[in-house]
């Protein structure tokens, strides 16, 4: 019994030691990290080798965020771009850290550029490093743009001062115009992995700006969409193209939505902007005789938040008037239904499917799809389409009287 007692104690104690004993054995000190904040992947030409830039941001740059100003000079020393050649990304990244005297720490990355040339070639082998390496989250923006991706990362925007940091911005208020598309690591990858939808990655461009006294700056715009066609890039989507995209898939909220209409008082075009506050989506499919038919519906409810005509709201008795108001909600739905069909019909001329409609077929007849899959793409360009839309205004903010109109009953004016 005594025996038994030591060996079980020896045995808890040797246990003990070897826990005490392991410590940290992996830890890095954060002075020897360098953070990478956007990596930039582009295809080098007439060779199979890829060229990786990184944005390693200095950590007094994390702090700042992407609110501070930052001069020219002050924002080169917040970061540091270094380019590297490899086989694979991780390759690439390899041969960096042999330049690089800080170990390149992913955990802080925000975003992903990938060029033109290296989608098109296909980004299934671009996403799998990111799609394995435990430090990464999934909410990483995957983007494309049609210049070189370095180019991207080689600008000095105005605000921010940082590219990794305005980009991260740029989809934080990406809702509030709805003119890209919110292509995360996550969406990619279930794309990627879907039955028949393709993946949509957001457009990127570097455009220029006056900074004042006649000096112009370099800044970076996102808008417009990268369409594929399984995981290789085949076109693009302008802004209005991917709000069409977005009312389709049930994306398309908190944004502005400007429509022009007739002044009959003035006899010119006025504008009117409302605020999308919800938006919703449904989708029914049938396939008959090989001809498939889809039907989608899309409501939205919104508040007027800006009027330039001098069409009344209130009747003389000081009510609303429900004439105005449905004439606006059919000018909403007209341009829902409007951007909704460019959507599709830029679509159709690349046959790929990004709106998830295949996806919702499977759902409904699942055994049909099975069927007809490998025919997808073709049936869905041939497709019969009905589209309705509809669109209430829940509210005119804090008047219901625009100034425009009080300014018509004045005399002389």
């Amino acid at each position: 019994m005594n025996k038994f007692f030591v060996r079980s104690s020896l045995l808890v104690l040797s246990l003990l030691l070897v826990v005490q004993l392991s410590g940290c054995w992996s830890r890095r000190e954060i002075n020897q990290l360098g953070f990478v904040g956007a990596i930039a992947i582009d295809a080098i030409e007439d060779s199979d080798l890829l060229e990786v830039t990184v944005q390693l941001i200095r950590p007094e740059a994390l702090s700042s965020g992407a609110g501070g100003g930052s001069s020219d000079s002050g924002s080169k020393e917040r970061i540091w771009l270094v380019s590297a050649k490899g086989a694979t990304v991780s390759d690439a990244i390899s041969e960096l850290n042999t330049i690089s005297g800080d170990f390149l720490f992913v955990g802080q990355l925000t975003s992903v550029i990938i060029g033109e040339e290296a989608a098109k070639r296909g980004v299934k082998k671009l996403l799998d490093v990111f799609d394995r390496l435990p430090q990464l989250r999934r909410t990483i923006w995957i983007t494309v743009t049609k210049s070189k991706a370095k180019t991207i990362l080689e600008t000095t925007p105005s605000l921010a001062g940082v590219p990794s940091l305005t980009i991260e911005g740029l989809f934080r208020y990406r809702g509030e115009n709805s003119l890209a598309y919110p292509s995360n690591l996550n969406n990619m990858l279930i794309a990627l992995s879907s039955r028949s939808t393709s993946p949509v990655a957001a457009r990127l461009t570097v455009v220029s700006s006056e900074a004042g006294e006649g000096e112009n700056s370099q800044e970076i715009k996102l808008e417009g969409s990268g369409v594929f066609k399984g995981d290789q890039l085949v076109g693009w989507f302008d802004g209005s193209e991917t709000r069409g995209l977005l009312w389709i898939t049930g994306k398309a909220k908190h944004t502005t939505l400007t429509i022009a209409k007739l002044d009959e008082l003035e006899e010119k075009q006025k504008y009117v902007s409302f605020y999308i506050l919800t938006a919703s989506k449904k989708i029914h499919t049938e396939l008959k005789d090989q001809k498939l038919s889809i039907k989608i519906k899309i409501t939205c409810q919104c508040t007027l938040i800006e009027q330039t005509g001098s069409r009344d709201m209130l009747t003389r008795e000081l009510k609303l008037d429900r004439e105005t108001i449905d004439a606006f909600e059919s000018a909403i739905a007209s341009q829902i239904k409007e951007e909704t069909w460019a959507a599709l019909l830029k679509a159709r001329q690349y046959q790929t499917d990004v709106f998830g409609i295949g996806e919702r077929f499977y759902i409904e007849h699942p055994q049909q799809f099975k069927e007809i899959q490998k025919d997808w793409p073709q049936l869905l360009a041939d497709a019969d389409f009905e589209i309705s839309a509809a669109a209430r205004i829940r509210r005119v903010g804090l008047i219901n009287r625009s100034i425009n109109a009080q300014i018509q009953e004045i005399p002389g004016l």
